[in-house]
């Protein structure tokens, strides 16, 4: 009777141990693996893209629409070339914006698309060059802290 229950539990606990790992890697991922060559592939080009990593969101009007793939530094200008996978389905104006977005005080920077108003859609490689660039939360604090502090005695 006691080893029926040990190898009850040691099943069991398998099971539990292979659900966990199943979910995390659902959460981690935000949507079960695909094949990977679902969804148009296009390009954004940054003069900063800190925060943006590989498997980042890309949203517009708040909603997931798509993931970044990976983040390059392109020569002689140096400008960071994000690779964005936009979901199957999800069809853009040529004339869309992107900017990196402060996803929170944690991290997880974003990429927020704003369509434009072309009535011409993207092609596949098509590259996005009207972007707004990440801001360093840091520089930003300090210049606030240190602006205040500039009082002079006349």
């Amino acid at each position: 009777m006691g080893q029926t229950n040990r190898s009850l539990e040691i099943i069991l606990g398998a099971v539990v141990v292979c659900a966990a790992l199943f979910f995390g890697s659902m959460l981690l991922n935000g949507r079960p693996a695909s094949n990977g060559n679902d969804g148009m592939v296009i390009y954004a080009v940054f003069g900063n893209a800190d925060g943006v990593d590989p498997g980042s969101q890309v949203k517009m009007s708040g909603v997931p629409v798509g993931r970044v793939l990976e983040s390059s530094l392109e020569p002689p200008y140096y400008d960071a070339i994000v690779e964005i996978r936009l979901n199957p389905g999800v069809s853009l104006p040529d004339d869309t914006s992107a900017k990196v977005s402060f996803g929170s005080l944690l991290g997880g920077n974003f990429i927020e698309l704003e369509p434009g108003g072309s009535p011409t859609m993207m092609a596949e490689r098509h590259y996005i060059e009207d972007t707004s660039d990440a801001v360093n939360l840091v520089d930003l604090i300090s210049q606030a802290i240190f602006s205040g502090n500039d009082t002079s005695a006349d």
